[in-house]
């Protein structure tokens, strides 16, 4: 979804999503991206496929969003 957003506000947007990464990111108790690299891997996942369902009614939810909006 970045591209959309960047096409929408502009390549300014990047401090926007920079800064709501590292916020995230101490939320959520990472020391870097790299620590993130891999802790929703499906082969740590109690039940894949649950994950991989909850995932696309997230996207879709996210698409319906999107252009909700216009």
């Amino acid at each position: 979804m970045t591209t959309p957003a960047l096409l929408r506000h502009s390549a300014e947007h990047l401090i926007t999503i920079l800064k709501e990464l590292e916020e995230w990111i101490q939320i959520h108790q990472y020391d870097s991206v790299t620590e993130m690299r891999g802790a929703m891997n499906q082969e740590k996942v109690t039940n894949p496929g649950a994950s991989e369902r909850a995932n696309y009614i997230q996207v879709l939810h996210n698409y319906k969003n999107l252009f909700a909006a216009e």
